[in-house]
């Protein structure tokens, strides 16, 4: 856990923000990636498998169906 978050989605969603703010220079994704960070946090504190569940409910085939 890398403050609150699984360590591979914290890796995955920084490195992803290192990669707009310094090839792109966009400096207005630092307060979003730290958002994000802060809403996974405040998920994973009320169910440590959140990501896997929706991960699987999106694999799930009748995902779109009614």
């Amino acid at each position: 856990m890398l403050g609150g978050v699984p360590r591979q989605y914290a890796i995955l969603l920084y490195t992803i923000g290192a990669a707009f703010v310094l090839g792109m220079y966009n400096f207005y994704i630092i307060p979003v990636v730290f958002l994000i960070h802060f809403v996974l946090k405040l998920l994973y504190k009320r169910d440590e498998y959140i990501v896997e569940i929706v991960l699987q409910h999106m694999k799930d085939s009748d995902y779109l169906d009614v």
